[in-house]
């Protein structure tokens, strides 16, 4: 598909699933293979790509924020990267799903030793655990790095699975972590590419992560709960399952996610609350008994009473390819099984694809209907291509058809900030659709909310269909500025 080189170095050009036809039953489609290359890098390279699949007559180089200057010569194009690490996505002809992912990293200067005592040390080449002899699977324990070096591709998944918490425990490296594996013995229980749960002062960083189709077991890139303290920095995350969120952190304190890129079938950057057990599937739903967990006992006395606090994306790009309605860029809706989602959010923000949704505050059937968000802060937010059906979906009242929150208090959501949103509608046959903003909501403030090129100061504005498409309910308390 393409030819990448750095400096008139060639680099190698993976082919990887994703899934950009928005329907379940076409990930597996030929056509939906995308590439990606990855390389080191100090001060300013030259970049070269040689786009062969199609002659090219457009591309868009992302994010536009970088704002990097390009030349095309036929079907090369050049261009000079220089900076931070970067994560770049190049279309060409306006073609979704034969993009190239392209991940600069900064160069690795603290490799550990292989021999050193609590390293695991993937080297390149291909690699296969397969701990408790669960093919694909790496225990992830307290002390303990595991590093995956650039070259590697080490086909699995990392779990921590007993009750012992994981403390000081290191994932790095800027190699592969592939979700393929041979066989699926587990039934339901690996869900996740990545899995926190009860670990503390943790450090995720550098990794690729692919999720290929093949194995539908495999849905989130990572999940992290019941965690405090933890970092995760410049991952990177390609996933075509019908499932394939990208971070899902819930009932966590004091977690940030910075420089990192997620690409996925459905929600990308999520904030949510989730029970305190890894045997319950999505983090309160349990899909053998049919059932929720209540906010405190339950089955096996299973605790979902530990709040979300000072979670944050901080630098991060998010792809999503899912344009239904429960396909969410920026998430904070479904799982939200803590009675409290608070000084949470987002601050520079690329939304490459927006999907279904690009910000959504909505606890769903699966939640606890008395959850309160406070205090929410969307901060800088970028959409280069706008949502299939809207920006913002903040709403807090019963549902519909869901009997187990009927005739129960709803959710609070309030002191809700988005500030600095720009949303490029480059199409001539796409507008941005409406934003809802109901039931239980109050002092919701905009500052500088900018669609379709228009800047939205007042009530009036937004509710014009021809201007914001809001739908605000009477006696919610909203602010533009």
């Amino acid at each position: 598909m393409y030819d990448v080189s750095v400096d008139g170095k060639p680099l190698d050009v993976y082919r990887v699933w994703i899934n950009a036809r928005n329907a379940y039953n076409r990930y597996r489609d030929d056509e939906n293979r995308a590439a990606m290359a990855y390389f080191d890098f100090s001060g300013t390279v030259r970049v070269e790509i040689t786009v062969k699949f199609a002659d090219v007559n457009s591309y868009v180089l992302y994010p536009t924020r970088h704002a990097i200057a390009s030349e095309r010569a036929g079907n090369r194009i050049t261009f000079l990267l220089d900076g931070p690490p970067k994560q770049l996505v190049l279309k060409v002809n306006g073609d979704w799903r034969h993009c190239l992912h392209l991940f600069a990293n900064p160069l690795e200067t603290d490799a550990p030793d292989p021999r050193s005592q609590g390293v695991r040390y993937f080297g390149p080449g291909v690699h296969l655990p397969a701990d408790d002899g669960v093919p694909g699977l790496i225990r992830l324990r307290s002390n303990e790095t595991i590093y995956i070096a650039g070259g590697a591709v080490v086909r699995g998944f990392i779990h921590k699975l007993d009750d012992e918490p994981v403390k000081n425990a290191v994932i790095r490296g800027h190699g592969i972590l592939n979700s393929r594996v041979p066989e699926d013995p587990w039934g339901n229980r690996y869900r996740d590419m990545i899995s926190l749960w009860r670990a503390s002062d943790t450090t995720v960083r550098d990794v690729i992560l692919l999720n290929h189709w093949d194995n539908q077991q495999i849905q989130f890139a990572m999940r992290i709960y019941w965690c405090d303290n933890i970092t995760v920095d410049n991952v990177k995350y390609i996933g075509s399952n019908k499932c394939s969120d990208g971070a899902n952190i819930g009932s966590c304190e004091n977690v940030r996610v910075t420089r990192s890129f997620f690409r996925g079938f459905d929600d990308i950057l999520c904030i949510k609350g989730f029970a305190d057990t890894p045997g319950i599937d999505r983090g309160g739903f349990d899909d053998k008994q049919g059932g929720t967990i209540p906010m405190s006992g339950g089955a096996n006395g299973v605790r979902s009473d530990k709040i979300t606090r000072n979670v944050w994306y901080e630098d991060c790009i998010a792809v999503c390819d899912k344009a239904g309605w429960n396909g969410n860029a920026l998430n904070m809706a479904w799982q939200a099984f803590t009675p409290l989602i608070t000084k949470c959010g987002y601050r520079r923000i690329d939304v490459i694809r927006a999907g279904g949704h690009t910000l959504r505050i909505q606890p769903e059937w699966v939640s606890n209907p008395k959850t309160v968000y406070d205090n929410i802060l969307v901060d800088d937010v970028r959409v280069e291509e706008p949502p299939a059906t809207r920006h913002f979906r903040i709403e807090a009242k019963e549902q519909a058809g869901r009997g187990d929150v009927q005739g129960k208090a709803p959710t609070a959501i309030r002191n809700v900030t988005i500030r600095a949103f720009h949303a490029f509608d480059r199409s001539a046959r796409r507008r941005s659709r409406a934003s809802d903003i109901e039931g239980n909501v109050s002092n919701v403030t905009f500052e500088n909310l900018i669609i379709n090129g228009r800047r939205i100061e007042n009530r009036q504005q937004a509710v014009d269909p021809a201007v914001g498409g809001f739908r605000i309910d009477p006696g919610v308390s909203v602010e533009f500025k």
